[in-house]
């Protein structure tokens, strides 16, 4: 039985810049969360487009990493089931284990921790909408058809002015 001596090294430092990337993940995140509590749209979008950059770089980095699993596992001739990491450990040196356990902990622990991130700023995003269109709604009841603004991109609502009035006039 062929073992994973030298090449070990590369698939740890693969899985390395992978956690690396959750954790820049997290920080923009993170400033996705401020930039949504603190409603700045333009930090948002900014923000927004830095981490579709980032999530394509993640994406590359798990296909170089499951390049590499793949062809060690032809190497190591691992030809039972998918090529995974899971697989190659029993063929890495024993010593090693213990690191591509606890590596591959992280990956999972830090993927699930990302998704709960991203599930609740989706639901700050949603509850920003949904007091927008309730204010909108507080100033002008009558329904739009449409939505709120028409091809050319002009609003369907009357006009600020007016609806300023009638939002002062409630108060």
């Amino acid at each position: 039985m062929r073992i994973l001596d030298d090449n070990w090294e590369s698939l740890a430092e693969m899985l390395r810049r992978e956690i690396e990337g959750y954790g820049r993940l997290f920080h923009l995140l993170e400033e996705q969360r401020e930039s949504l509590l603190k409603n700045n749209l333009s930090d948002l979008i900014e923000t927004n487009c830095r981490m579709e950059s980032h999530t394509d770089e993640l994406d590359r980095l798990r296909r170089e990493r499951e390049t590499l699993v793949a062809s060690l596992c032809r190497t190591l001739e691992i030809l039972e089931g998918p090529p995974t990491v899971k697989r190659l450990l029993s063929r890495s040196p024993e010593d090693t284990q213990p690191l591509f356990e606890e590596l591959l902990r992280e990956v999972n622990r830090l993927i699930g921790e990302s998704r709960r991130k991203l599930e609740r700023n989706q639901m700050l995003l949603h509850r920003s909408r949904d007091i927008g269109q309730t204010f909108l709604n507080m100033l002008s009841p009558e329904p739009v058809n449409g939505g709120l603004y028409a091809r050319s991109g002009r609003s369907r609502r009357k006009a600020p002015g007016a609806l300023l009035g009638q939002y002062q006039a409630r108060a």
